[in-house]
This record gives structure tokens, sequence and C-alpha cells, in this order.
């Protein structure tokens, strides 16, 4: 088991490397928010079983993370017993405040995909944000008993101009309206024939994010011990921002998943693009006429090699009633960056809802809405009955005894 502190993070927004080889890097304070232990009721399963567990997650910081959503991944162990091929990732739908230093234990149940490769897996507990920023995670290695009915695909690439190969991972730079190229080997290594269709998701910014188009490509027959190469093309899209494309094969008979995900991140360059990253709260609740401070991340133009100029960050605090309780804007570069800004309440507000966008102008660029919603747990309180167990039953069946003593006394008389 392994848990990742990401303060330490050195995170690229959003890309790695630019187009022509530059390195650029920005430091972002990511909230570090961990799962620090995990517990599973077994750890050997059948595929499509499900796994049950509870999962210790704490708030290390000294404020409210917002917006926080929980990941089940699953992966193939490589070599050295780490993570390697993404197999299955699926996340909940709720999201949870944690106020600072709270720490909570939640329960929770994943359902094992039902087509799997031989070997070992990990199970991995990835917190993020609804928008797909992620946190910290645990690993945890399982066994699943299965056939090996399954295709890898690996050796994956954006192609230029049809023939140059540009690594998938560091961000593509594309003009509004072009379509960026996508090449892939898939192989079947297994003695079973599989007749698959590709599936490409293509997400804003992160998966977990906007979803922007789902394309179900024609199915392919992969004979066994065989391999091929496929080719295809992403979206046309306009709108200037970072986009993530997941490939995933599904099996024509099931409709489910047949294979590992592959990833490409890929940019539409435009001087006119933000995105806000992370929002955090000093408290959950104020008084009339105190400041709330508000801790934004957020980053300018994805292609770096673009200026982004001047714009303005605007923030709107709500009630549960949604009625507008705290308003302030404050201009800002549009790079990389972190402002605590500090917003005036007018009434008492109980956890707020908080509207965050930045807007250049005139023209909103990003927008994100967070609620301030401190985690209920999800684990069942024990009864006064079951944490009074071992003191109850010792008495119930001394209670019982003696009733019986008195009827018998009673009767013999």
């Amino acid at each position: 088991m392994k848990h990742f502190s990401k303060k330490i993070f050195v995170f690229f927004i959003p890309v790695f490397l630019a187009f022509f080889g530059f390195a650029s890097a920005a430091i972002i304070s990511v909230p570090e928010v961990i799962p620090t232990k995990i517990s599973l009721s077994k750890t050997v399963f059948n595929p499509q079983e499900v796994v049950e567990g509870s999962v210790w997650i704490k708030n290390f910081e000294e404020s409210y993370v917002n917006d926080i959503v929980i990941h089940y991944q699953l992966f193939k162990e490589d070599s050295e017993g780490l993570a390697g091929d993404l197999l299955d990732n699926k996340i909940e739908k709720e999201t949870f405040s944690l106020a600072p230093q709270q720490e909570i234990v939640k329960s929770f149940s994943y359902k094992l995909p039902l087509n799997l490769p031989k070997g070992g897996f990990i199970l991995r507990i990835q917190l993020a944000t609804a928008r797909g920023e992620e946190l910290g995670w645990i690993d945890q290695k399982i066994t699943i008993q299965t056939q090996g009915k399954f295709l890898f695909l690996n050796n994956f690439w954006f192609l230029v101009e049809g023939k140059q190969k540009y690594p998938p991972g560091v961000g593509f730079y594309c003009k509004p309206g072009e379509t960026p190229q996508i090449i892939f080997d898939v192989s079947n290594d297994s003695n079973s024939t599989i007749t698959a269709y590709p599936q490409i998701i293509t997400y804003k910014r992160n998966e977990g994010g906007k979803i922007i188009k789902i394309q179900k490509e024609k199915e392919i027959t992969f004979d066994p011990l065989s391999q091929k190469t496929l080719t295809y093309s992403l979206p046309s899209l306009t709108t200037p921002d970072t986009y993530l494309s997941k490939v995933t094969l599904f099996e024509k008979s099931t409709n489910q998943p047949i294979s590992n995900s592959i990833y490409f991140r890929w940019i539409v360059s435009s001087p006119d693009d933000a995105e806000i990253l992370f929002v955090k709260t000093d408290k959950n609740s104020y008084q009339a006429n105190e400041k709330a401070k508000i801790e934004i991340s957020y980053t300018g133009p994805a292609d770096i090699r673009v200026g982004g100029g001047k714009a303005q960050l605007q923030i709107k605090m709500f009630d549960q009633k949604g009625n507008l309780v705290g308003e302030v804007q404050k201009e800002i570069d549009l790079k990389v960056g972190t402002e605590i800004i500090e917003v005036p309440v007018k009434r008492k507000v109980e956890n707020p809802k908080i509207e965050v966008a930045i807007v250049k102008e005139g023209k909103v660029l990003d927008s994100h809405e967070v609620q301030v919603n401190p985690f209920v747990s999800s684990e069942k309180k024990p009864s006064f009955f079951e944490k009074n167990k071992n003191i109850i039953l010792p008495l119930g069946v001394l209670l019982v005894v003696l009733i019986v003593l008195v009827i018998f006394l009673v009767l013999k008389k």
C-alpha cells in the first residue's frame, strides 16, 4: 500500500513539454488531501464481483478543501509490482468537503470489470476534484481469477502530417478547427478470437470533466496471438482549451470494455484561455461583516508560447437559498497563479456556495461553482445495543436465568 503527498508534485499546467521541445514548469500547491489507510473485506475476487471496503481520508490543510470526489481505478501490476496499464476508472457522483485537519472513514463498493488479463492487479483509491484535478491516492494489491481474454493497447502517438509521431501525454498543440490524428497498436495475446470496437471519449481538460464528444468506431476482429495498428481522428474543435481523449476497446458481444485505456492530451491554442483549478475556503460558515478568505489556483493559456494578458478574477458567495451574501473581483495576469482573496460577507451564512469566474474583456474564459458541504460519514453508526453488547448480553443471560429460577421456586411451592 502506498499513498502520495502532492505538496511536492511539480505540476505542469497543463503540459509537460512545449511542442518544439522546450520545457516549462510551474509549481502549484495541490491541496494535501490523502487517503491514509485502506481496508478490504477480502483480497481475492472473480470478474464482476463487488469489492467492498473502507478508506481513511485526511485533509492536512489549514483550510476547507471542497469539491472532492473519489475515483476507483484498477491497474495491471507491472514487473516491478507497481501500477502499470490502467484497466478501469469509475468515478463517484457525490462530492464532499473536508474541514482543516479533518479525517474521515468512508465505506465503498466497487464492481470489477468483466474482461481482464491474467496477472496481478492493483486497486487504487484516487482522490480528485469534480473537474478531475488529482489529489492523493492509496494502492492495494488484489487477486482476480480471470480467463485472460483481453486486448492490450500500446505504442500510441499523435500523428503530424500523417507520418511524424509526437508523444501523447505532453500536450499536442492544435490550431482552432484542426483535426488531430492518433495511432496505436492493439495486441491480442490470448488464444481467443476477439471482435471489438474502439470508443474514444474526449473530455475538457481531465477525465471526470465535461464530456466534449463520444466516438464509437467500427468493429474489428482480432485473431488469436495477433497485432493490428489503428489510426483515428479526434474531434475538430475551435474552443481554446486543454482536452483529454481516452481510447478503450469494447467487446462486441457484451458491450463491455476488453482493453486497457490509453490517453491523448491536446491543446487548442489561443491567448483567450484560462482554467480554474482549485478553490479552498478558510471556514464553512461566516458572520455578518466578516471577511471570508478564498484561495483560488488557476492557469492562463494552455499553450505556454502564448501570452494571456490581463483578466478579472470574480468571486460571488451565496447562501443556501441562493441569496448573494458577498462578492469581489481582482485583476490578475493570465498565467499560472494562486490568489487568496478576502470577500466581505453581508449577512450570516453557513455552507455557502461559491462561484468563481475568470473574465477577459467581458468574455467568461472559465467558471466554476463550489458548494461547501462538510463530509457526512457513510459509515453506519453503531446502535446503543451494538456499542454495549459486551455488557448487555451477559446481563440478559443473567436475567433469563433469574426468571427461570423464580418460576421454578414458585412452582415448587
